[in-house]
């Protein structure tokens, strides 16, 4: 039953969509090192930074000063294979930040299950100053301070900062990504920094070598979802990646972004669940926790919407209760539909007024129309009224696509159906809650 399914998926993520911080990739990835392995490790080192400040120093900048955001993108080995400036606070010189990402390359941190990106807080005190050493930010880590020239606190490496917004110029201004990445990689790298248009360039070349690469295929789905490109080919991509890696966080989250996206929120939320739950989560729990903002959103939506069943057994006749049934499980479906079909068409389309027509005793024929002036769209349903349910079983393809892959209402088996019904087999019953 629809309102059992709503009400266990909202009592399930008020239960879990807050809770403890996330693990660390670093400390908590589920790898466990010998000593050989922790040799071949190449952490950042004061060094590196040293080497930076000096560079920029003899041509010129003698007052740096501020606070740099590095974020990294590490493969499952450790191995950095791109970086950027995330955010800049007060340090506004392009020939420190691309040393500084060009040098990040270089590190090799603990391996993990899954690749990951993390951030890497930089803060920058010009030589011969008095500072506030009261700022959190110095309490861990380390620096190193010469006479005459700027001071560089490094964070510690197991105690990443909280999320931040993206500086998106920024961020495509100092994008340094290793020679020996992989396409699908590099497609990564661009959709980190919402490049979206290399990225999804990039990944489409690494899908052309190998259809059945996880990273292009988790890449690709992202990338075509948030650009807003093509919502009906991201959702294929990211199912696909689901069926093929049931176990994997990274398959799960692919999903989530674009159900997201989608504004299917009971997707997001089930996707989100096994997210959660899968054995490999630890490296890319910060990911989620990044989108944990979105999923109390959705929750939000949810328990409203499971509120709202009980309005249908007030309609005045079985007509008006149907409807509102229809609309309670497509109404945010068909405006999914729209949407997809503005990123596909890159054109405006625009879910408009529900049209009902009796077919026969007991039956309607219900229809949405989706246009952009130009063309129009007619998804369409048979929709049989019982005494405690409704059954609306699609008669066109768009149809069907809406009741697969944006209903909120369950879609079960319902038996062979009309042979002209391109979605036979495929159908949601609801039922009308009855009032108290």
């Amino acid at each position: 039953m629809t309102s059992i399914r709503s009400a266990a998926l909202v009592s399930l993520l008020a239960a879990s969509a807050v809770g403890a911080p996330p693990p660390n990739p670093v400390r908590d990835g589920g790898v466990r090192l010998d000593r050989s392995q922790r040799r071949s490790q190449r952490l950042p080192m004061q060094t590196d930074f040293d080497r930076c400040v000096l560079h920029i120093q003899d041509v010129g900048n003698e007052n740096i000063q501020g606070r740099l955001r590095l974020q990294l993108l590490v493969r499952a080995s450790g191995d950095v294979f791109a970086a950027y400036v995330h955010g800049e606070k007060g340090v506004e010189d392009r020939r420190l930040e691309r040393c500084l990402t060009t040098t990040a390359l270089k590190w090799k941190l603990p391996p993990v299950a899954l690749d990951y990106s993390r951030p890497y807080v930089l803060s920058f005190v010009p030589g011969g100053t008095h500072y506030d050493f009261s700022d959190p930010v110095y309490w861990s880590g380390g620096h190193y301070a010469v006479q005459g020239r700027a001071s560089v606190f490094m964070p510690d490496i197991d105690d990443p900062p909280p999320p931040a917004e993206l500086e998106v110029q920024v961020a495509q201004a100092t994008l340094e990504v290793s020679e020996l990445a992989t396409d699908a990689e590099y497609g990564i790298a661009q959709l980190e920094v919402r490049h979206y248009g290399e990225a999804i360039r990039a990944l489409r070349a690494a899908l052309e070598k190998d259809r059945d690469d996880p990273l292009a295929l988790r890449g690709l789905a992202v990338a075509l979802a948030e650009s807003g490109t093509d919502l009906r080919e991201a959702r294929h991509l990211a199912e696909r990646l689901v069926e093929e890696q049931p176990d994997s966080e990274a398959s799960h989250e692919a999903l989530l972004r674009v159900c997201i996206v989608a504004g299917d929120d009971h997707c997001a939320f089930a996707e989100w669940q096994a997210a959660r739950e899968a054995k490999d989560m630890a490296p890319r729990s910060r990911h989620l926790a990044e989108l944990q903002p979105l999923l109390e959103k959705a929750a939000a939506r949810l328990r409203a919407w499971a509120r709202s069943e009980d309005a249908c057994a007030a309609g005045a006749s079985d007509r008006d209760r149907a409807l509102c049934v229809v609309r309670r499980c497509l109404d945010g479906g068909t405006s999914a539909f729209a949407d997809e079909l503005s990123g596909e068409k890159r054109s405006s389309f625009e879910p408009r007024d529900w049209r009902a027509d009796k077919a026969r005793e007991g039956r309607l024929v219900v229809t949405r129309p989706i246009g952009d002036g130009r063309e129009e769209r007619a998804p369409r349903w048979l929709v049989k009224i019982d005494e405690q349910t409704v059954t609306m079983t699609p008669t066109n393809e768009d149809a069907r696509h809406i009741t697969l892959r944006h209903s909120a209402c369950q879609a079960v088996r319902t038996g062979t159906g009309s042979a002209r019904q391109i979605a036979r087999g495929s159908a949601i019953e609801a039922p009308i809650v009855k009032s108290p």
